[in-house]
């Protein structure tokens, strides 16, 4: 498993004022699957940071990803619409984007 650092510049987002932690992203491959742990909340800021991760991933021809959602509470309409329009083109290239480990509130999104 090649474990790729587990913060990039610009993958923390703090948001003033509201005692949340940053979003952090780690990323760790195997084979040419892409496992992406997300910690912290999932709004439209930290979706432009993921959404720029993956879309590295797939012009680099990486179309397996999956995203660990256990350590992210919260997630806005603009995060899901970012993720299910990356599953499109991921899919469209053969591979996709799956969830593992949602929490109950990331389920009923």
């Amino acid at each position: 498993m090649n474990r790729i650092p587990a913060v990039f510049p610009g993958n923390t987002i703090k948001r003033a004022g509201n005692g949340l932690e940053p979003m952090k992203l780690e990323i760790t491959a195997t084979d040419n699957i892409h496992l992406i742990s997300i910690q912290g909340e999932l709004g439209k800021p930290e979706a432009a940071q993921l959404e720029k991760r993956i879309v590295e991933l797939l012009k680099n021809n990486f179309f397996h990803i999956v995203l660990d959602m256990e350590e992210v509470y919260f997630v806005d309409s603009h995060a899901i619409k970012t993720i299910l329009r990356l599953n499109r083109e991921a899919l469209g290239a053969g591979g996709g984007i799956k969830l593992l480990r949602p929490r109950s509130v990331v389920k009923k999104f």
